[in-house]
């Protein structure tokens, strides 16, 4: 099969004439259009060895490097460990699944484009406002959390002095994405590969102190240990789990902002594979090995929420200056999430409107760089989150965050796959064979059906988590409506997007109620197919004549 991204248009007129006109406009360079993304140089754009290292660490936060204490807590170390097993095949095939739909049709919304196009309009509507909000209440998130892993140096600090950081954090933000996508991508290319040397650092470390002097061992998954507070605790971590694993698909966002899309995101499959085996899997292991559940209650640490596991497991352990060098690396590593998570919630704010589902004020792009200033003065507004922090119980924030960033995650997950099974089928009521597409899933659409099932299971075990009586002390004193509602906030609000979407387009047009819910297979659209089966044969056509 032929990259389209390497066809060049031919000035030859006889073979001009046998280009179908939609297949021609796709072979061809696209015009560029004010305001488009595709009007930015090359020079601006990010480059693979960039994306390489965005693969290898952007969108590793909060989620791994602080909310992991809190699901450790609540399964232990081995349901720690047996969540982000059980998840990681599935989020690497959801991955594979957006590769293929990208390669083959390429969007500027990425996956809620798909839904939109493959799944029915108000799905598409639910799911990219869904991800649009998720991703504007990730970066207050992620600075709430640096301003936590900033109070383990001065527990004492006044709340003032933390906010002021804040402000300086959300300065360098907004200058990062000011400098546009190739600054950006340089940032998380750097960052990146500090994620991966401080979790190797600390994956040695473990190793070391598991079988050296002291030979600890694996006592923290012997002796009844492994399991704590039998199936509520293994339900509550995947709410975590969720969490920390959420972000990969923002690779899908990052490629069209990529010099090379299609040959970046078939990449990205792979690197995402060991990703999650050495950050998601490894290194929780190696963090069970050498800290205790209840040493995260040490008056030291003032519980879960404030101190990072990683550093409570070095602190613990007596390793000189450990504790302070890995705290300021995470507040890096944190700052990435933070970054990635604003360059996600402008784009896909920008893209969605640009789609006419929002006001077209936001999808404007400004300037040679391309940035859409109006939607990241909107993600900053969001910021302003932070400062609920500084108020009593303020804290409580970080929680609720959590829990709707989970759910959100999951919803992107199974739309995904759903519209990559919706793909595959359409494909085959048309007649149509798998080897059109540019690039296929390893697992086909059975992963996606598998997929769907395993994250549908676990969204199901994270209600049944929040209803079930509290695992944590922390978690106690608040009320059980308080917290099933906190445990059903993101359904619901995914469910009234939904609904609201539906009614309204209800009563336009003259399709069926069934054709509202579900875009029928002979309706999908797939010119792209024609387009890239025209480019074989011109290409083919092209060799002939230069072989005569």
């Amino acid at each position: 099969m032929v990259d389209l991204e390497t066809v060049k248009p031919t000035t030859s007129p006889e073979i001009k004439q046998e280009i179908p006109e939609h297949a021609s406009s796709l072979i061809q360079s696209p015009p560029t259009q004010t305001g488009s993304v595709d009007t930015q140089d090359q020079s601006n754009k990010i480059t693979t060895r960039q994306f390489v290292g965005m693969a290898v660490g952007s969108s590793i936060g909060a989620g791994l490097f602080v909310a992991s204490g809190i699901a450790l807590q609540k399964g232990g170390p081995a349901s720690l460990v047996l969540a982000f097993l059980l998840l990681g095949p599935f989020v690497w095939h959801t991955m594979c699944a957006l590769a293929e739909l990208s390669a083959t049709f390429p969007a500027g919304g990425s996956f809620y484009d798909y839904a939109f196009r493959f799944i029915s309009r108000s799905w598409g509507f639910a799911m990219g406002w869904d991800y649009v909000l998720n991703w504007h209440l990730m970066m207050p998130f992620e600075i709430t959390v640096i301003m936590i892993l900033l109070e383990y140096w001065h527990p004492e600090e006044p709340a003032r002095h933390l906010l002021i950081a804040a402000v300086g954090l959300l300065g360098a933000l907004g200058l990062i994405q000011y400098c546009g996508a190739k600054i950006y991508g340089e940032v998380e290319f750097v960052c990146g590969f500090v994620k991966l040397a401080v979790l190797s650092a600390f994956m040695v470390t473990a190793f070391v102190k598991t079988g050296g002097a002291g030979n600890m061992g694996f006592e923290n998954y012997l002796h009844g240990a492994a399991f704590l507070n039998g199936f509520r605790g293994f339900l509550g971590v995947f709410v975590s789990t969720g969490l920390a694993y959420g972000g990969v698909e923002s690779l899908g966002l990052v490629t069209r902002e990529c010099q090379h899309p299609r040959r970046v995101l078939a990449l990205s499959t792979w690197i995402v594979a060991v990703r999650i085996f050495l950050l998601y899997v490894a290194a929780p292991f190696c963090l069970g090995l050498i800290l205790k559940p209840s040493q995260l209650l040490l008056d030291e640490f003032k519980g879960p929420q404030l101190v990072s596991p990683f550093v409570a497991a070095v602190k613990v352990n007596n390793i000189p200056y450990m504790d302070h060098v890995i705290n300021g690396i995470l507040v890096v590593c944190v700052f990435s999430m933070a970054n990635a998570a604003t360059f996600a919630a402008s784009r896909s704010l920008a893209a969605i409107c640009g789609k006419g589902l929002g006001p077209a004020i936001f999808s404007r792009l400004t300037g040679r760089r391309q940035i859409p200033l109006s939607a990241l003065a909107v993600v900053f507004i969001f910021s302003l989150l932070v400062f609920f922090t500084a108020v009593p119980k303020g804290s409580m924030i970080f929680h609720w965050l959590i829990s709707l960033a989970s759910v959100a995650n999951y919803f992107t997950w199974i739309t995904i796959n759903w519209a990559h099974i919706r793909v595959r089928q359409a494909m085959k009521h048309q007649g149509r064979n798998i080897n059109e597409l540019q690039w296929r899933a390893p697992l086909s659409e059975w992963g996606s059906y598998m997929s769907i099932i395993v994250f549908i299971t676990v969204m199901m075990c994270q209600i049944v988590s929040y209803i079930l009586p509290p695992v944590l002390e922390s978690e106690a004193g608040e009320s059980r409506v308080g917290l099933a509602f906190q445990g059903l906030l993101g359904f619901i609000i995914f469910g009234l997007l939904f609904l609201g979407h539906f009614l309204y387009v209800a009563h336009q047009g003259n399709t069926s109620w069934s054709e509202r819910l579900l875009v029928p297979l002979r309706d999908i659209s797939l010119p792209e197919l024609d387009a890239a089966r025209s480019s074989d044969e011109v290409s083919e056509k092209t060799k002939s004549q230069h072989l005569a």
